[in-house]
């Protein structure tokens, strides 16, 4: 099994590391959560005479759910 080599000291990330330990650098933030995008709302448009359905977007992209009364 391999063993590990010790660390150099004076690499960026080790002293990026010891400043964080010593408290010289501000507290460390979290990642974001991306922002999800919104389904594309689609109606299934039916003819009264023909009865032939058409498939329709509305507006592009919505975060909630569309109703449509009727």
């Amino acid at each position: 099994m391999p063993t590990k080599n010790p660390q150099r000291s004076k690499s960026i990330g080790t002293r990026r590391h010891e400043r964080a330990i010593r408290g010289y650098v501000g507290s460390v933030e979290s990642k974001l959560k991306p922002k999800k995008q919104g389904k594309r709302q689609k109606v299934l448009l039916e003819c009264t005479v023909c009865h032939k359905s058409i498939e329709r977007v509305f507006f592009g992209r919505a975060k909630k759910k569309i109703e449509i009364k009727r």
